[in-house]
C-alpha cells in the first residue's frame, strides 16, 4: 500500500515516473524564495510550487541547501528545486531567462496591487525574507513589484501564505484550470 501524500492518479508510481509525468504538465513560471536570515516558510512555498505545478523553485541565499524540508511534506521529490548564493547565479541558471519578467513580492511604496496586475505568461516570482520582505538588491533588479492587498493589522502575510495567494492569481488570471 502507497501512504505517501501523492493524488490517487501517482499511488505506486516510481518517484522519476511522477516526476517525469509532472514535467509534461508543468506552466512556465518560477519561484523563488531569497534565504537571508531564516528559512521559516521557504519549504511551504516549494509545496506550493508543486500545487501549481510551477516550472522550478530556486532558494537564493548564501545558507540556502540548509532549509528545513519538513515544511515541503515531501513534495521537494517531485519539484526541480535549485540553490543559488546570489541573484545572478540564478539568472545563469536559467537557459530562458531572457524570456522571463522578475516580479517582486513585496508591500514597498511603489509596488502595484496584485488585485490589478495582469500577469506576463513566463515570470519569476521573488518572495523575500520574514519580516524584512526582498532585499534591496533583489527589488532593485525587478521589471514589476507587487503587494498583496491586507485589511487587518499586520504588514504582511508570511512567505509560505504569500506564494499560494499569488500562485493561485497567477493560475486564475492565465486560464489554467
Amino acid at each position: 500500500m502507497d501512504t505517501r501524500n501523492v493524488i490517487d492518479f501517482y499511488k505506486g508510481w516510481e518517484l522519476d515516473a511522477i516526476r517525469a509525468d509532472l514535467d509534461t504538465q508543468r506552466l512556465p513560471f518560477i519561484t523563488a524564495f531569497e534565504h537571508v536570515n531564516g528559512d521559516f516558510n521557504k519549504a511551504t512555498g516549494i509545496r506550493n510550487t508543486n500545487g501549481f505545478l510551477g516550472r522550478e523553485a530556486w532558494i537564493v541565499g548564501e545558507r540556502a541547501k540548509r532549509y528545513d524540508k519538513r515544511g515541503t511534506v515531501g513534495t521537494h521529490h517531485y519539484e526541480h528545486v535549485k540553490f543559488a548564493d546570489t541573484w545572478q547565479q540564478v539568472f545563469q541558471g536559467i537557459h530562458d531567462i531572457h524570456d522571463y519578467v522578475l516580479v517582486a513580492v513585496d508591500n514597498v511604496a511603489n509596488a502595484r496591487s496584485l488585485q490589478t496586475y495582469d500577469w506576463p505568461e513566463k515570470v519569476i516570482m521573488m518572495f523575500g525574507e520574514e519580516q524584512r520582505g526582498l532585499s534591496d538588491d533583489a527589488l532593485a533588479i525587478a521589471d514589476d513589484i507587487v503587494y498583496i492587498p491586507m485589511r487587518g493589522s499586520v504588514r504582511s502575510f508570511n512567505v509560505g501564505t504569500a506564494s499560494g495567494i499569488v500562485m493561485y492569481d497567477y493560475i486564475s488570471k492565465m486560464g489554467v484550470k
